[in-house]
């Protein structure tokens, strides 16, 4: 099954959420679903931003988990890659969202078609 996790957590974090979300995201991958999650750049992220976060969490790689971190800090540039990407995602092949963040969902759904399965 093809999941986007929408919230968008820094990584690494130590708050609840991105611990959270990254804990779930990871189990659903490793129960054998296509798991998207797209999250802001955290400080401390070395040459391999995707295995430093899974590192910071004591997290082992898994091929079906696609941790995707933004390539900048900045507020605004960062926020204009995450739609980018939630276009991208939102714009392939059916699946489910599961939605943590209703702000961000409610707004995702003013411009995106309705073809996805959402799960609050």
């Amino acid at each position: 099954m093809r999941i986007l996790h929408l919230y968008r957590p820094r990584l690494p974090s130590f708050r609840a959420q991105a611990i959270q979300v990254l804990h779930a995201c990871h189990a659903l991958a490793m129960a054998g679903h296509q798991v998207t999650l797209f999250a802001d750049r955290g400080t401390n992220l070395e040459d391999d931003p995707i295995q430093s976060a899974l590192d910071a969490f004591g997290l082992p790689h898994t091929e079906n988990l696609k941790l995707h971190i933004s390539p900048t800090t900045h507020p605004g540039l960062s926020g204009l890659w995450f739609r980018t990407r939630l276009m991208q995602w939102w714009l392939g092949a059916p699946g489910w969202v599961i939605a943590r963040d209703k702000k961000r969902l409610h707004s995702a759904l003013g411009w995106l078609p309705h073809k996805q399965r959402i799960l609050l």
